[in-house]
């Protein structure tokens, strides 16, 4: 399939902690052994329940959605709930006759940032735990699918790397081959006002880096 000739959608997710699941996961949060001293002891959890709450921002299963983001290509971000993110993906796809969109049964092409090991994931386990009959579930794992995925899902992170287990972040990506970082953001203080302006900057970044990379897919 020719990328050039079909418009793609980056797609990002951001997540906190689960509340619902904190007691399921600090199940195993204990005071270390060879520390006495009460103070120490304090200092000790706060700074291991700190830890587990960051684990649990990015374990598939122990997550929530903070919001799901689309960026059309060449077109302003979106920020959805996932809700909207599926009555989204089930408007059809407006396609002139020439456009390729035409010939994948309304598929659209979807442009990620190590989405098959998390956002992709996320998104389908936090629809089951709501009781989403109408996610696309099949879609999304065919997007998965090593070799039948790539008409509809390409993975930037994966893609650009070339050589199994030699990824790097989106940020050194983008300082490596177009000079810009990302802002700092601190996901523990983090508002989520905050978190969504990350999410918009991820969107817009992760097109920068598609478009400079675009030869490879083309």
């Amino acid at each position: 399939m020719e990328l050039n000739k079909l418009k793609c959608y980056m797609l990002d997710c951001e997540t906190r902690p689960d509340p619902k699941l904190e007691d399921i996961y600090l199940d195993n949060l204990k005071a270390p052994g060879n520390i006495k001293d009460p103070e120490k002891i304090q200092a000790a959890m706060e700074k291991k329940l700190d830890e587990f709450h960051k684990e649990m921002a990015v374990d598939t299963d122990m997550c929530e959605i903070i919001c799901v983001g689309v960026k059309v290509e060449d077109e302003e971000p979106q920020l959805m709930t996932l809700r909207e993110f599926v009555d989204w993906y089930h408007t059809p796809v407006k396609a002139s006759a020439t456009d390729i969109s035409k010939r994948t049964n309304g598929w659209r092409k979807m442009i990620t940032f190590n989405g098959t090991a998390f956002d992709l994931v996320v998104m389908m386990k936090a629809a089951v735990k709501a009781g989403m009959e109408d996610f696309p579930y099949k879609d999304f794992k065919a997007m998965m699918d090593k070799y039948k995925g790539k008409d509809h899902h390409l993975d930037l992170m994966n893609e650009i790397s070339m050589v199994w287990g030699k990824n790097k972040s989106l940020d050194k990506y983008l300082q490596i081959y177009l000079g810009i970082k990302k802002t700092p953001i601190d996901f523990a203080t983090a508002s989520v006002e905050e978190v969504k302006v990350h999410c918009t900057e991820d969107l817009l970044n992760s097109e920068l880096l598609y478009k400079k990379f675009k030869p490879l897919f083309v």
